[in-house]
């Protein structure tokens, strides 16, 4: 929990309900005072929370505490922590920041990484995702503040951030249309849909774009409507996957409901108009159940939309207290959907309702909460966290005032029944597996006899009142000791892939901590030219050429890539290859020829795949072949990557026979440098290693299956030396083998990589020097990239 002490207070006061306006916006205008927030309650690592004795019915704010910027983005990503990003200095311009926020660390200036975005795009106003890899995607932008663009209007660039590294990347792939205030939505096949937004000209981008990890952008004109997307449409269509797999999307002002089918060229059908007041650009909505949306609307009206069945129905709920323009609807723990921020005329400060409004769908009534101590207005987030509490952050520019500061609310479930204003003893989870369609996931809980409900929420990922995939659904489970069974969700349509909160519930409805699980696609993507194989040589075969062959021919020539070798012998040793063909290549235990070295048993472990791109999961692979030698060269992979991969390079020639170890550094998303280094007495002296042919694979962090394998692909920290470093996989993996290659050439002496240790979760590295210029073998920090493959 994000606190340090609970501080009792008198109870709040009631909201009172205001009169609607529809004010025009846009980005520009004036800005307003910056609130860098920051309440004398606020401690160094967390918030005092504001309690009163009904916290256990209305729920409770944390004191106001100071953010790095103005979070106008933020999401959920797959470790738990937060990314926001936004303005610093009240202005929307190119000098963006992004922040990532780890709220085990409390609310701290600890607690926060602050980067700038030095990818030259504004990403003020643009589409954020989490892909199947864990990567966020960032669709579109605004032209204001780069050289020679305009106000308001669209970029079609698109950025990747990756969580593991905090680096944000722009791909060269970018979208075919310019978007500002786009939505991405993620299917039920793990693709992402892009669509509306205004282009650079200002004018309605009409043809929605499809994003896929393997095969990159493809437009859909098919569907192409002006009564989508026209006459202001564009701004932040809200949409959903349906349970039919299509999407569904209402519009404003003319009340329309569609179905959008993605497939080959895309095609959009009015279904209806739903009844009541227009939704609009400031009003929020949310999906609390499988195919059940509570729309907020015009004048504070509110409806639930059942698009279970082939035509959808639209049933009135209780109106809120007020209309909110610019609030956030955020489904809780629990399936209920809480209303924070906005104010009942737009963008006016003296209008603005902190106090928060809670909607339960068993009623269909809201019930009010205690105020927030800042108003949230045009450009907040409000999201929910793992441990079940609400981050709401931002508001501005343009004014009437910039939030630099965020709040936390503690939903009435995690406080006890007693009314003693203390928080709930919480269920405990355990341990969990693997999460399927369909298919039994084991839980194991502290205490299971008293679990009443166990709930799954999509990862937030918010901007301007709309979380753009946000969704909740009750899973069915059983009970034995302390384990459950649970049942996962029946499809991909109801739960399209991505990354999920897991919360348990005891029989007071109080929220476990929860667990953030991964759907992958029903039908993952697996590359069939991409091998993987392993290879003991006996005793004394130091300098001797091996054959190995292939589980099955390839239908092209392979890349190949060896290593590291495992740790048995002492001397420093490296694999080479030669001879490639489509069924096999001969291999040989490299050594320095001042060493004359008969080395015990060693197993090498390779993997081969056929020239070009491959899916193996969440990794992309590029697998590619260049010429080297003793110089620095630069090797460009074919496409861009996205991010930055790792990259096993392998010797796959014989023509020098000095040997040598193939180093790297500058490993980007769109190529690295290499040389060849032979023993440290020639390269003391300038005589370089001869040209020869290396093998390479670049494959992206993540996880995924080589023949039928489990595999896992991740990178160190410039942290292994000489001395044995541990490394921990992010799955668990049967028997796993290692291949393995050092990113950095920080250290000037040659150095090979070596392994030990290995477990289903870990194994150990170290980089091994040689002594033929002198006896000292201590190496520096270098970082290195592996895959662990584990057993069928």
């Amino acid at each position: 929990m994000l606190l340090t002490s609970l501080l009792l207070v008198g109870s709040p006061s009631p909201a009172s309900a205001q009169s609607v306006t529809d004010d025009a916006l846009t980005d520009i205008g004036p800005v307003g005072p910056i609130d860098r927030g920051g309440d004398p309650a606020t401690t160094a690592n967390g918030a005092t929370i504001q309690v009163t004795r009904d916290a256990h019915e209305t729920g409770a704010w944390s004191s106001v505490a100071p953010w790095p910027l103005g979070a106008l983005h933020a999401i959920v990503l797959p470790n738990g922590k937060v990314l926001t990003y936004g303005i610093t200095d009240g202005r929307p311009s190119y000098g963006f920041n992004y922040d990532v926020w780890d709220p085990t660390r409390g609310l701290g200036a600890g607690s926060h990484t602050t980067l700038p975005v030095q990818t030259k795009t504004n990403l003020f106003c643009s589409a954020q995702t989490v892909l199947s890899s864990g990567d966020v995607l960032i669709t579109g932008g605004e032209e204001n503040g780069a050289p020679g663009g305009a106000f308001n209007d669209g970029v079609n660039d698109v950025n990747l951030f990756d969580p593991v590294g905090n680096s944000l990347t722009r791909l060269g792939d970018a979208m075919s249309y310019a978007r500002w205030y786009p939505t991405a939505t993620t299917l039920p096949n793990g693709e992402v849909l892009v669509h509306g937004g205004r282009d650079e000209t200002g004018s309605s981008t009409l043809v929605p774009e499809i994003y896929s990890q393997v095969n990159g952008w493809r437009r859909l004109p098919g569907a192409a409507s002006e009564g989508v997307y026209g006459s202001g449409r564009w701004w932040y269509p809200r949409s959903w996957v349906a349970p039919d797999g299509n999407v569904f999307i209402v519009t404003k002002d003319d009340r329309g409901m569609w179905s959008f089918d993605p497939r080959g060229r895309g095609r959009a059908t009015r279904l209806g108009t739903y009844p009541g007041p227009s939704t609009d650009n400031r009003t929020p909505a949310a999906m609390f159940d499988v195919g059940k949306i509570l729309l907020t609307q015009r004048n504070g009206a509110a409806s639930v939309v059942d698009i279970t069945g082939a035509t959808p129905k639209v049933t009135r709920t209780q109106s809120l207290d007020s209309y909110r323009a610019w609030s956030d609807a955020t489904v809780l723990a629990d399936g209920q959907v809480l209303v924070s921020g906005g104010a009942s005329r737009n963008q006016q400060l003296e209008y603005a309702t902190n106090q928060v409004e809670i909607w339960n769908p068993e009623t269909g009534r809201w019930r009010t909460g205690p105020a927030a101590s800042k108003a949230r207005l045009y450009h907040s987030t409000s999201i929910l966290l793992p441990d079940g509490s609400v981050l709401t952050a931002g508001g501005g520019p343009p004014g009437p005032v910039t939030n630099l500061n965020a709040e936390i609310y503690y939903p009435p479930y995690l406080f006890a029944q007693d009314g003693s204003g203390q928080l709930a003893q919480r269920p405990r989870i355990m341990s969990v597996g693997e999460v399927g369609y369909g298919t039994a996931l084991p839980v194991r809980v502290a205490d299971a006899g008293r679990v009443s409900k166990i709930a799954m929420i999509r990862t937030g990922s918010v901007t301007h009142s709309f979380d753009m995939d946000q969704r909740f659904m009750e899973l069915d489970f059983t009970q034995s000791g302390d384990q459950l069974t649970v049942r996962g969700p029946r499809n991909a349509n109801v739960a399209p892939p991505g990354r999920y909160l897991l919360f348990v519930f005891d029989e007071h409805g109080v929220p476990s901590v929860a667990e953030i699980l991964q759907l992958a696609p029903a039908e993952q993507p697996v590359s069939d030219g991409v091998q993987t194989g392993s290879v003991t040589l006996p005793q004394g075969t130091t300098a001797r050429w091996i054959p190995v062959t292939f589980a099955r021919p390839f239908d092209r020539t392979p890349v190949v890539s060896a290593g590291a070798v495992s740790q048995h012998g002492r001397a420093p040793v490296t694999a080479r290859i030669r001879n490639v063909t489509p069924t096999g290549f001969e291999l040989e235990l490299d050594t320095w020829r001042h060493l004359r070295t008969r080395h015990t048993f060693e197993t090498v472990s390779f993997i081969a795949a056929e020239p070009g791109r491959h899916q193996i999961g969440d990794a992309t692979l590029e697998a590619g072949a260049v010429t080297a030698d003793g110089r620095w060269r630069q090797a460009r992979f074919a496409a861009g990557l996205g991010r930055t991969p790792i990259v096993l390079a392998q010797i796959a020639s014989d023509f020098d026979r000095r040997g040598a170890a193939v180093r790297v550094r500058r490993v980007g998303a769109g190529g690295f440098q290499l040389r060849l280094q032979g023993n440290e007495a020639d390269e003391r002296r300038g005589r370089r290693h001869g040209q020869e042919t290396v093998h390479y694979l670049a494959l992206t962090p993540g996880y995924g299956r080589i023949d039928g394998r489990k595999v896992w692909v991740g990178v160190t920290s410039v942290s292994v030396t000489n001395r044995w470093k541990g490394v921990r996989f992010g799955r668990s993996l049967a028997t796993p083998r290692i291949v393995a290659a050092d990113q950095t050439a920080k250290g000037f002496d040659p150095v090979v990589l070596r392994y030990d240790a290995v477990t289903s979760r870990t194994a150990r590295l170290r980089l091994q020097e040689e002594r033929s210029h002198d006896r000292e073998v201590r190496h520096g920090r270098e970082r290195v990239g592996y895959v662990a493959i584990g057993a069928r």
